[in-house]
Order: structure tokens, then sequence, then C-alpha cells
């Protein structure tokens, strides 16, 4: 259990499926798969985030700074957070590749912004 209300940092991937997922003080460097709604708030930073929640709502709040890429059914910021889109760098997460040569995720993985017409 944390003390304080210093950030926490996690390097990984990351599968919820019965769930909300809350990550209040949360750094994240990797991919956030949720089955529901996804939250970020108090002042975290993630800064390489790849975050799909195609049934949920993903929402940032209280300062959250979110720099990655955001799949959802609906988007909500509030309370000075920020989201700017940034192309996954895949070749940083855990398990992106290994020795044996084979395809990491890097090579099954491309995002770009997309919109779709309502």
């Amino acid at each position: 259990m944390m003390s304080g209300w210093e950030p926490m940092n996690f390097v990984g991937n990351i599968i919820v499926t019965n769930a909300d997922f809350n990550g209040n003080h949360m750094n994240l460097n990797g991919i956030l798969l949720a089955a529901k709604n996804v939250s970020f708030a108090n002042g975290g930073e993630s800064n390489n985030a790849f975050i799909i929640a195609p049934n949920g709502k993903v929402s940032l709040q209280g300062g959250y700074k979110l720099n990655g890429t955001v799949v959802s059914s609906e988007f909500e910021m509030s309370n000075g957070a920020s989201f700017t889109y940034k192309k996954i760098d895949t070749s940083n997460f855990w398990n992106s590749g290994s020795s044996q040569g084979d395809t990491g995720t890097g090579d099954l993985i491309i995002t770009s912004p997309i919109i779709e017409p309502n």
C-alpha cells in the first residue's frame, strides 16, 4: 500500500475485465484494456499510454495529463486535465519483443488519430 500523495509509476500492461479502473496518482507507460469505465485524476501524468475501453467512458480530472492514444465510447476531461495525442511507441513496453525474433507488439499496433462522423 502506498503512503502519502506520491504518484505511482507503472510500466506494463493492464487488463481489467469486470470493474471500473481508477488511476488516481498513477503515471502509466503501457497499454490499459478495460471492459468498463476508466478514470485518471489528481495530478498524475502518463506520457506513453494506450487506453482501450471500447464499451466505457475514459475520464481525466484534477489536472491529470495524458499523452497517448485513447479508444473509448465516451471521453471526458474536467478540472484542468489535458490530453495530447501521441503515436504510441511500444518499444519501451514490457514484452514488446524477444531475443528469439518473435514479432513484438510494435509490429501489431498501428495508431493514428481518427475522427468518426456522428
